[in-house]
């Protein structure tokens, strides 16, 4: 409730009670001697005399400086219970928070006291601007060549030093989804180091890479001499890698915009600026922790992780075996429109940060678990099934022909029957 005076009354109240006092007033009506009804103002730092003999002078309301706003995001607490939403309404007691995670769908009252941890989110269409802006983040390395130290040259020594920093990647990442928990995000981390056989595979084929594309053949032999069956690994960067999934690509441009301050971050590759030509995204960072390593931090959102990891890998893998093969430009074709309309139905379910990430079982570990046998999102298997029928015949010839790996065979069929 406001109280309203006149200059008058005012001039007169700060005359007979000083300026500082204002504050310390009650409002009190009274009747006086002639019976007429008034209203005065009377201090209120000591009791009355004659009444409440020894009670203790009334307590100020106590004041909180809450700097809650509309769109922040949130964890509180709701009857003991830690719950996660937005704030889309704020008051003088608490806040209004439209729930998100295990509380998508309802709306709670808060009060400004049980709101453990906020989240300040940047303007949603900064955001997804900066998000879609390749230029939005610097490119390339930061205070180092990208290479890792001379100690992982070897694939033995590129284990040991990884393994060594395998404590502080972890809580490096488990410092940023801490910092967002009000985002619910889902962390994934590598069980297990990258395997010696594709660590080789991933060297031989930059080999190549490198060969054709640099003037300077040695360069290529600083990855792979094939003479002598050489491999150094002072460019395998992924060697460990965590992934952080978020339920909108709006959640991903605020982790984007935190990791591009941070000091161990030694590389950005925003690929939301530049996504793939069948329209996959996703952001790719590089860690430099404190014994020279370098580690993988991948960031995306939900929607597009389950899109790539449990349906668009295997058709990717028979794209890249078959794509320079003249004979095999049909099933290429197939396999690129079947991934446009697989991340298609990714980005839009990323746009609108809406996937139903309630249906992912969870882990041992408490995580949603994506890589779970029994999982499956019907809208992906949908999007794609007339595709991968349309291909069945220039694959089983391929797989005949001895085109395409085992391991490419072997994934592929998996997909066959996972989204029968």
């Amino acid at each position: 409730m406001k109280v309203m005076f006149s200059k008058a009354v005012y001039a007169e109240m700060e005359k007979a009670f000083g300026k500082k006092d204002l504050s310390k007033l009650r409002k009190e009506i009274i009747t006086d001697k002639n019976g007429h009804r008034k209203t005065v103002y009377k201090k209120i730092d000591k009791p009355e005399e004659g009444k409440n003999k020894g009670a203790a002078a009334p307590k100020e309301e106590e004041k909180h400086s809450y700097a809650h706003t509309t769109g922040d995001h949130i964890v509180f607490n709701n009857g003991g219970v830690d719950m996660t939403g937005e704030i889309v309404g704020v008051g003088r007691d608490g806040v209004t928070v439209k729930g998100t995670g295990n509380a998508k769908g309802q709306t709670f009252r808060v009060k400004h006291e049980d709101v453990k941890q906020v989240t300040k989110m940047i303007n949603p269409n900064d955001a997804i601007r900066g998000l879609m802006d390749a230029n939005s983040v610097k490119s390339g390395w930061r205070g180092t060549n990208g290479m890792q130290p001379d100690s992982c040259d070897t694939i033995k020594g590129l284990y040991e030093t990884i393994e060594a920093a395998r404590g502080e990647f972890n809580d490096f990442t488990d410092s940023v989804a801490k910092e967002f928990a009000a985002l619910n995000p889902i962390i994934m981390k590598r069980a297990t180091l990258k395997s010696e056989d594709r660590i080789k595979e991933k060297l031989r084929e930059d080999s190549i890479e490198e060969a054709k594309s640099k003037s300077n053949p040695d360069i290529a032999k600083q990855i792979y001499d094939e003479k002598t069956d050489t491999y150094h690994c002072r460019t395998i960067r992924d060697c460990d890698g965590h992934t952080i999934c978020l339920n909108s690509v709006e959640d991903v441009a605020n982790i984007l915009k935190h990791l591009d301050g941070r000091k161990e971050v030694v590389r950005i590759k925003n690929k939301f600026g530049e996504p793939s030509s069948v329209g996959y995204s996703d952001i790719n960072c590089n860690i430099k922790l404190s014994n020279g390593a370098i580690v993988e931090l991948q960031v995306n959102t939900t929607a597009n992780m389950v899109a790539k990891e449990r349906y668009g890998h295997a058709l990717y893998e028979v794209y890249r075996s078959v794509a320079a093969n003249p004979k095999y430009a049909k099933l290429a074709e197939i396999m690129g429109e079947a991934q446009k309309d697989l991340y298609g139905l990714s980005n839009k379910y990323s746009k609108e940060g809406n996937f139903p990430t309630r249906d992912i079982p969870k882990g041992k570990d408490g995580n949603a678990n994506i890589f779970d046998g029994e999982y499956k999102h019907a809208p992906y298997a949908a999007a794609i099934r007339s595709h991968v029928d349309k291909a069945m015949p220039l694959f089983e010839q391929a797989k005949r022909e001895g085109v395409l790996t085992g391991k490419t065979i072997e994934h592929f069929e998996h997909l066959v029957n996972y989204i029968k």
